[in-house]
């Protein structure tokens, strides 16, 4: 079974966004894969959805996803992940260290091209 990480939007999202990342992952547990979770990771370590998150969480949320992604085969990406500065963190990594990105829920592949080409658009967009 292949291990996945999910990643997507949260900040701006009521309970940051927690229910999609659970959704995602029951679907990808019934499709075979191994999801690894940030959202529910959070919970296990007793964040709050409902609480705001300081510099200090968030660095250790970042080293954290960072870490995950190092032992993962693959990346899902939840919709709205482009707009997102963390989900787009992950994404590069992932294409920089050559482990393929999923569209969620169709799960199709996002070529580096079009990842490089969406943000890119995304950039001058919010310029």
């Amino acid at each position: 079974m292949k291990t996945i990480y999910i990643a997507g939007p949260m900040r701006g999202y009521t309970r940051y966004n927690f229910d999609a990342f659970h959704h995602a992952e029951d679907c990808l547990s019934m499709g075979g894969w191994n999801p690894i979770n940030p959202a529910r990771i959070d919970l296990e370590n007793g964040f709050d959805p409902d609480g705001p998150v300081t510099p200090t969480m968030m660095d250790a949320f970042i080293r954290r996803d960072f870490e995950c992604i190092m032992r993962v085969e693959g990346i899902a990406v939840l919709p709205g992940w482009e707009k997102s500065v963390g989900a787009t963190a992950e994404v590069f990594m992932a294409l920089w260290r050559g482990i393929p990105v999923y569209a969620f829920p169709s799960m199709v592949p996002i070529e580096r091209e079009a990842a490089i080409q969406l943000l890119f658009t995304m950039q001058t967009i919010a310029a």
